[in-house]
């Protein structure tokens, strides 16, 4: 004899939620100068680097409201592609934090200085758990990072 049971009909109503997102510099800077004449950066992320991280807040209109704790980030050097080709993975240039050192979770550090004819948009994924729901949530934003071309002799 088979397992019977009924069916029960019943309908959840959850509300929208709102994402506000961004990037924050924690170090550093997105913005270079290239001195063509000394070749030199300033500041040289070699030497400084440029450490950023995601920030999420969540709203709705009862439940969730605020700063949403992080469940994982990728980044991306240039708008994300396909099969992930462009995928920030730990190397030379780059570091993401497991949290410890005084540096919050997920956060990437770029010691890789930006050349001033090819400015770069690192893009992250934040992504989080809707509390709501128990369902993972991503949330995309970018911040671009440029050099100036500082040459002293267009000045004579």
């Amino acid at each position: 004899m088979g397992l019977k049971s009924n069916k029960q009909w019943g309908r959840i109503y959850v509300a929208p939620l709102s994402l506000q997102g961004e990037i924050i510099v924690l170090s550093g800077s997105p913005v270079q100068t290239y001195d063509k004449e000394l070749r030199e950066y300033s500041p040289d992320r070699t030497l400084t680097p440029l450490v950023i991280v995601p920030k999420v807040s969540a709203f709705d209109e009862k439940t969730v409201f605020g700063e949403m704790e992080l469940t994982g980030v990728e980044w991306f050097e240039g708008a994300p592609r396909d099969k992930s080709a462009n995928r920030i993975v730990e190397g030379e240039y780059y570091s993401i934090s497991d949290g410890s050192g005084g540096v919050p979770k997920y956060a990437l550090t770029i010691r890789k200085n930006t050349p001033p004819e090819k400015p770069v948009e690192y893009f992250g994924i934040a992504i989080f758990t809707d509390p709501r729901t128990n369902r993972e949530v991503r949330c995309e934003r970018s911040v671009k990072s440029y050099a100036h071309l500082y040459d002293n002799k267009a000045y004579s």
